[in-house]
């Protein structure tokens, strides 16, 4: 895995999954797993997976994945909240 490549995999990992569709979505194309319970829904990356992805694809991913987060957070924010991260 070249430098780049390797960024946009450990920032892939880092912004984790803003949303259950983004979560179901990587899940159901192998590049995440549901780690959780019933009573803890948790999933992570198949970094492994990733790692053989192309640059473009995975900078798609992160892109997909930056969007949800700043819409979050602009939906937390916009009930009175301050977000966690």
């Amino acid at each position: 895995m070249k430098n780049h490549k390797q960024l946009l995999v450990y920032a892939i990992v880092g912004i984790n999954f803003p949303s259950y569709t983004l979560a179901d979505k990587y899940t159901d194309a192998g590049l995440a797993r549901f780690t959780g319970n019933q009573w803890n829904e948790t999933w992570k990356w198949n970094i492994l997976n990733l790692a053989e992805l192309s640059e473009a694809r995975l900078q798609g991913i992160f892109d997909e994945l930056l969007e949800a987060k700043e819409e979050l957070h602009k939906k937390v924010l916009a009930n009175g909240f301050q977000p966690l991260s």
